[in-house]
């Protein structure tokens, strides 16, 4: 069942009674204990008949046909902790994921409810709305051979017998050429000869180098790509 299509079994409970299951008494005292209440005329006997012919009573709990039936005071906190445990997914997927466990009287009202007041999801929209103004994606422009180089580290991986664990990766974003180099460490000082040796000693100077940012591009690396007038 698609998320966003009506739900068939909340729209046979709203023909059947508009009053909450766990509100509605008598037909609870019919699903626990089998008989129906005193002093009920005919007509409402065969509502509660016809009510209670959908669910069931086991351990303790309310079953409607094979989902559950939370108690009233349940909802929210449960509705809440199933958005948190999806990762704060919109409401068409927490209540997907709902509709597959429980079911209860409105729900689909109470889910989109707890999901408008989450404070979290309303942060990371205002957050989004100014990314989609701020911050389009652009294209890189790519002049030549070698112009711009993308550098990365993989590993650590099974160490060789020489002691090596790490390959330091260079890529030229205009052939897609890559350069691999098997390393004992990713240092500032390996990656800037790495660096030196493999791509501007073979190719020449690159104008611009990417990085990743992280802590192993610092100091030897740094200096070497201002010493040779590299962007990065």
């Amino acid at each position: 069942m698609s998320p966003t299509k009506s739900d068939g079994e909340e729209d046979h409970e709203v023909k059947s009674s508009c009053v909450d299951i766990w509100a509605d008494t008598d037909c609870l005292k019919l699903l626990k204990e089998g008989v129906l209440p005193d002093a009920v005329d005919f007509e409402e006997s065969k509502r509660i008949r016809k009510r209670a012919s959908n669910y069931c009573w086991k351990e303790q709990k309310l079953f409607f046909k094979a989902l559950l039936v939370p108690k009233p005071e349940e909802r929210v906190s449960l509705v809440r902790r199933m958005h948190e445990d999806l990762g704060h997914f919109g409401e068409q997927w927490t209540l997907a994921e709902i509709r597959r466990r429980y079911f209860w009287h409105n729900r689909t009202t109470d889910v989109k409810a707890v999901i408008r007041g989450c404070q979290q999801c309303q942060l990371v929209r205002s957050l989004g709305s100014i990314r989609s103004r701020d911050e389009q994606l652009k294209s890189i422009p790519i002049c030549d051979l070698f112009h711009r180089v993308a550098l990365d580290i993989a590993g650590p991986l099974l160490e060789t017998k020489l002691g090596n664990k790490y390959i330091l990766v260079a890529i030229d974003h205009y052939s897609k050429w890559c350069e691999a180099k098997a390393v004992a460490d990713h240092g500032a000082k390996m990656i800037a000869r790495f660096l030196e040796d493999e791509i501007i000693c073979r190719y020449g100077v690159p104008k611009f180098v990417l990085i990743d940012n992280g802590g192993e591009w610092a100091v030897e690396f740094d200096v070497m790509c201002r010493d040779y007038a590299i962007q990065h």
